[in-house]
């Protein structure tokens, strides 16, 4: 199993709808629930929007699992908006869940937390 990384999950300030029915399928999803802990944030407790989520933040071991889990949240809502995931300093946008946008945006993360192989990140030798 991989090393322990924080998720964070975002959209733009409209999307907190999108948000909150994210976070709440993958409080749902039975395979999230085995690797990962899933839980709301607010980045002022005191905004006065009670209950509403701003970020959702996702401890987890397997990072796929959590972009597996996105996929078949957004393959049943193909309007959602855009979602930000970070991993340490490298973000991603999510705009569509195709496997080439999600091949991509794992390995981007894998390397913000350090898990990418070191040939992965070396340029072309010629």
């Amino acid at each position: 199993m991989g090393v322990t990384m924080l998720v964070r999950i975002s959209a733009t300030a409209n999307d907190g709808d999108a948000l909150h029915d994210l976070y709440r399928w993958l409080r749902q999803d039975e395979d999230v629930k085995r690797v990962a802990e899933v839980r709301p944030g607010s980045a002022e407790p005191g905004n006065g929007a009670m209950g509403a989520i701003e970020y959702i933040n996702v401890m987890c071991s397997v990072l796929s699992v959590v972009i597996s889990a996105y996929a078949a949240w957004r393959s049943t809502r193909p309007s959602a908006p855009p979602i930000h995931l970070t991993v340490n300093a490298a973000t991603v946008v999510l705009g569509d869940a195709s496997p080439e946008t999600l091949r991509r945006a794992s390995a981007q993360l894998q390397e913000g937390a350090g898990e990418a192989e070191p040939a992965q990140r070396q340029g072309d030798d010629g």
